[in-house]
């Protein structure tokens, strides 16, 4: 898949040990459609 420089976006989600980080990139990339379930980290399914 290639992209244009210009179109690339990068994100850091930053935080504590234990505060839902994973669970968000989890609904973030759910949400933009990148994947067709949404992880979860107690099932071992996340991102």
């Amino acid at each position: 898949m290639a992209s244009e420089a210009s179109s690339i976006r990068t994100i850091a989600i930053v935080g504590q040990g234990g505060v839902g980080k994973t669970s968000v990139a989890d609904a973030i990339v759910f949400d933009a459609g990148a994947n067709s379930r949404l992880g979860r980290v107690d099932d071992e399914s996340s991102v």
